[in-house]
């Protein structure tokens, strides 16, 4: 969502309603640390600056 003339809010959700309960058993949540996090802004920001 645009917030400024430059500037964009991004939100990453994930969705585990298709994963069965069995595999959901296996996961601790969140199932991917800060990093994660991180590296999927790195990521977007990337694809935006190729775009």
């Amino acid at each position: 969502m645009p917030v400024g003339p430059s500037e964009t809010e991004v939100m990453l959700t994930y969705d585990w309603s298709a994963v069965p309960r069995s595999g959901r058993e296996y996961l601790r949540f969140p199932p991917f640390g800060p990093g994660h996090l991180t590296d999927s802004l790195h990521h977007l920001a990337a694809l935006v600056a190729d775009g």
